[in-house]
């Protein structure tokens, strides 16, 4: 579903956010941190995606996988986004 959806969709994303955050309980963060940066790119509003990202980037750090989670807050604030991924790390 994730790899046909080409434009922005919410309902696309929550379903991907909801999927990670039940691997991230099965011990699958790395799978989580993929499918919370695939609901970044498919959310409709700037600050879903900063959420999303900022989730993946947290998920990343607990998986001992720092640079990939620097990279993730490093992203930058989405256009529109209240505040950028890496603000909800601090």
């Amino acid at each position: 579903l994730a790899a046909a959806t080409a434009v922005p969709d919410e309902e696309v994303a929550g379903i991907l956010e909801a999927a990670a955050a039940s691997a991230t309980r099965r011990g699958g963060a790395l799978t989580a941190v993929t499918w919370l940066s695939r609901a970044a790119e498919l959310s409709e509003n700037p600050d879903g995606r900063s959420r999303r990202l900022a989730e993946a980037a947290f998920v990343a750090g607990h998986a001992a996988r720092p640079g990939h989670a620097h990279r993730l807050a490093r992203t930058g604030l989405a256009p529109g986004a209240a505040q950028p991924p890496g603000a909800v790390l601090a």
